[in-house]
């Protein structure tokens, strides 16, 4: 861990050529207001496409190692023209920021992303046209049954946890957004102890954390904002909400109680036990609601009985996972 408490995890994974890098920060919609809601989504469309070292248009003569024009602008421009692949997501827990690159470029990579992290464009007038931008995938969300399905599940499960609220935020809550709110936001939650950098690949860990901490040395040293997190009540009966609209296939989401998260082990269960569930053809989810039941989990794969808990992919946040009551958010199609 740095100074300033950012952290570097490095992996050495030789034979391949490459080196994948990510950047996490715990800001997502979890930690917002609902001043803030949909802050956390804003910057992040923002900085990658522009920041304080790589602006918005490349410039005049930049091309990509194929030799065709490089259109894109900012940290992405740039990590596009060295022929890697970079991305961003934002989630209710973090945001985070991607690259996969030639291990030769990783310099070149992580100084990108530190720069889209650290020092984002936050003009007034680029956060106008970032909300116009968001406002849109969002209605394009609102028809997807899957993206739908899921966040009403989390607005049914969750009647005062900020998890309630959808991850890129709504269109009324971007819409409220000032310049001056994103910028307080970044300035509170993109600081030293809420990053985390990752670099899995050709490299050799002592450089790769040596760059790290050259890069992001600059992030703020200070501690980070505490977001009071209301304490969920156990339900005393089941909720069912149904929605219609011009979807293309019917789903079903699911919202059960989770035991509460506080180390990086009961992460690693939790995973193992919703891969288990939900993920793949042959889940066990999936095949109870085609009707196998000999495939049907015995009670030792049923969470739904445990105490009162939290869930979050976060551990070792705030510190107040395991008493929310909070839940988790599964879906299936069928």
């Amino acid at each position: 861990m740095m100074k300033n408490g950012v952290r570097s995890i490095v992996r050495e994974t030789r034979g391949s050529g490459l080196v994948a890098v990510q950047v996490w920060v715990r800001a997502g919609s979890r930690y917002e207001t609902n001043a803030s809601a949909g802050a956390s989504h804003l910057i992040e469309t923002l900085a990658m496409d522009a920041s304080k070292n790589y602006p918005p248009t490349p410039k005049k003569g930049v091309q990509a190692l194929d030799g065709t024009a490089n259109t894109s602008g900012g940290a992405t421009g740039a990590i596009e023209a060295l022929g890697g692949v970079a991305n961003s997501q934002t989630a209710r827990d973090s945001t985070s920021y991607s690259a996969t690159v030639a291990a030769a470029f990783l310099p070149d990579a992580l100084r990108a992303l530190s720069d889209a992290v650290l020092r984002p464009l936050l003009s007034d007038a680029g956060i106008e046209a970032a909300k116009a931008e968001v406002e849109e995938s969002l209605q394009l969300r609102s028809v997807d049954p899957v993206a739908t399905a899921s966040d009403l599940a989390y607005q049914t499960a969750f009647t005062k946890h900020p998890y309630r609220r959808p991850a890129n935020g709504s269109t009324d809550s971007i819409e409220k957004l000032s310049g001056a709110r994103v910028r307080a936001y970044h300035a509170a939650r993109y600081v030293g102890a809420n990053i985390s950098v990752v670099v899995v690949g050709d490299i050799r860990a002592a450089a790769a954390h040596a760059l790290a901490a050259q890069l992001f040395a600059p992030a703020a040293a200070t501690r980070p904002a505490q977001t009071p997190v209301a304490v969920e009540s156990a339900p005393l009966a089941h909720k069912t909400v149904a929605r219609r609209g011009p979807f293309s296939r019917a789903l079903v989401a699911l919202a059960f109680r989770a035991p509460g998260i506080t180390t990086a082990k009961d992460v690693v269960a939790m995973d193992v036990l919703l891969a288990h569930w939900g993920e793949g053809r042959e889940a066990v989810l999936r095949r109870v609601l085609r009707g196998d039941a000999s495939d049907a989990p015995s009670s030792d794969n049923n969470s739904g009985d445990n105490a009162p808990g939290g869930e979050s992919d976060d551990a070792g946040g705030d510190g107040d996972g395991s008493a929310s009551g909070r839940w988790r958010c599964s879906r299936s199609a069928f």
